[in-house]
């Protein structure tokens, strides 16, 4: 199975599975503060734009570690 295949459905589950508490944009994506728990347990709060983390937030995974700090387009930026 080709890899970028298999990024696509997990994108798809994570989105559907997931809570998220917080602002969105006229296209209804989140957009602004807002607060994710997903499927796995991990927990994002902090800044989106257009539908993916962007700007400063914390990202909790669910073995306790942690990452503060900036995010680009959904990616941790640990270049920031």
């Amino acid at each position: 199975m080709n890899i970028r295949l298999i990024d696509f459905f997990l994108i798809i589950f994570f989105l559907i599975f997931q809570s998220y508490e917080g602002e969105r944009n006229e296209k209804n994506e989140r957009h602004g503060f807002g607060k994710a728990k997903l499927p796995n347990g991990d927990t994002y709060e902090g800044q989106y734009q257009n539908g993916k983390r962007h700007g400063t937030g914390t990202y909790r995974f669910s073995n306790g570690a942690r990452y503060i700090g900036s995010f680009s387009y959904f990616y941790f930026n640990i270049f920031a």
